[in-house]
């Protein structure tokens, strides 16, 4: 040891100089000594540190897991006395916590001293902060951001980003550190696109390479990375199983910094942890859809029709809503002679023709097994609902053809405005009742001579 140590010089500069955080603690958990990671990564002067106890920047509720750590090391619990790799929230100097993966701890020494060897692993910090977002069901961007920081902590002066498309549809991008100038999500030719084109890695290893960046990105686009500081980029696309597009990541490289290739771990790690969020959020779009939509005519859900209805109380201030209700007449009997299949053939037909003569912004829900409820724009007039009630009943009444022939079944439909701030879900109710009246009208037995 002393041939290649000498006089233990070299080895305490190591130390010294090491990235990783070391620190000696004494029995009694005072700071002995820091090497200068403590200062990069928990932004306290070493002579800071030194002589305060350790316990003032472990977060409470883990101390006791650190205590018991300690007291099986002292023991020698542990196989060859190291521990194994453990996250704890240590305190930084701007007053937050910070996760801190603790990456080994030796056995004290004789006379008590405890080293710790810890670092910062955004990998796993941020793979937890994830697994967590996601299992809270935080919002989609919440867990883009983090995926974001997965990347983009190991060379934070570098310019990370994600292109994936938002819940409204259109393309976002979550990037703080690239210029919007860069990113362009309107540019007819972006490196991003050119990797979502392609489904395939795009490098661009020097935007000032002319022939290089030739028909991956335009020169404008280029340009503008340029004047930011950046000199080369890299995007990657990754599957977006829930708008059949795919989202994108991108990293753009600053002169000085680690190349492109340097990039590929973090890069990749982003690609996984997108995937998963991508794929989370089509599964999640896809029970919405059951959840809101009928699956045998396509149209509104109750439930969904229901929201509608407080919805339409939220927005439309002191409006008088205009709501039919409309039930299929004879449909029973389509159903005890032709069988199912052909009712449902029947109502998915029906539904669909009874949404096709609505007004633009009118909303139409099944309610029941041959009912339907329709929801009105704001300022819908008597005349208008009268004339869409009439329409409505048209349309119930022409052929329907089917394997067995053709049928003909009719409908009722009930309709009511309702007075300033009556609710819609009470208009609906009005409705209701009045289509049971008109039913009961036209049921009526005609007075005798």
């Amino acid at each position: 040891m002393d041939s290649v140590y000498g006089d233990g010089a070299w080895f305490a500069s190591a130390l010294q100089n090491a990235g990783d955080m070391v620190i000696v603690v004494s029995t009694d958990t005072t700071i002995l000594w820091g090497n200068r990671a403590v200062e990069d990564i928990l932004g306290w002067k070493v002579d800071e540190m030194i002589g305060r106890s350790f316990v003032e920047v472990v977060h409470p509720d883990d101390l006791n897991r650190a205590a018991e750590v300690v007291a099986l090391l002292a023991d020698r619990a542990f196989e060859r006395d190291v521990i194994r790799p453990a996250l704890y929230r240590l305190r930084h100097a701007d007053g937050s916590w910070m996760t801190i993966e603790v990456n080994s701890a030796t056995v004290p020494s004789a006379s008590g001293e405890l080293l710790l060897i810890c670092r910062f692993t955004g990998d796993l910090v941020f793979g937890a902060e994830l697994m967590e977002a996601i299992t809270r069901g935080a919002p989609f961007e919440e867990q883009v951001a983090i995926t974001m920081e997965l990347g983009s902590w190991r060379y934070p002066d570098e310019g990370h980003a994600i292109v994936y498309r938002g819940a409204d549809g259109y393309v976002a991008t979550a990037g703080p550190s690239v210029p919007v100038e860069v990113l362009d999500v309107d540019a007819d030719l972006s490196v991003w696109r050119r990797a979502i084109e392609l489904d395939q890695i795009v490098k661009i290893d020097d935007l000032r390479d002319r022939d290089a960046r030739t028909g991956l990105i335009s020169d404008a686009h280029a340009e503008a990375a340029l004047a930011a500081g950046f000199v080369g980029c890299l995007a990657m696309p990754v599957e977006d199983p829930g708008y059949g597009d795919n989202a994108a990541i991108l990293v753009w490289a600053r002169p000085g910094g680690p190349t492109l290739t340097g990039h590929r771990y973090a890069v990749a790690t982003m690609a996984q942890c997108l995937t998963l969020v991508l794929q989370q959020r089509a599964q999640l779009i896809q029970l919405e859809q059951m959840a809101y939509t009928d699956p045998l005519t396509g149209i509104c859900s109750r439930r969904r029709f229901l929201e509608e209805l407080d919805q339409a109380d939220a927005d439309w201030d002191e409006c008088r809503h205009a709501v039919l209700y409309v039930d299929l007449d004879g449909f029973k009997q389509v159903n005890d002679r032709f069988g199912h299949t052909v009712g449902d053939q029947v109502l998915a037909v029906t539904a669909g023709r009874v949404a096709a003569v609505l007004p633009s912004g009118a909303v139409v829900g099944r309610l029941g097994g041959d009912e339907f409820g329709v929801l009105c724009p704001r300022g819908t007039s008597v005349g208008d609902v009268e004339k869409l009630a009439a329409r409505i009943g048209e349309v119930i009444a022409e052929p329907i053809h089917h394997e067995f022939g053709e049928t003909v079944i009719g409908g009722t439909v009930g309709w009511c405005i309702g007075d300033s701030g009556v609710s819609a879900s009470k208009v609906l109710d009005l409705a209701d009742r009045s289509l049971l009246d008109a039913r009961a009208k036209r049921n009526r037995p005609a007075p005798s001579a």
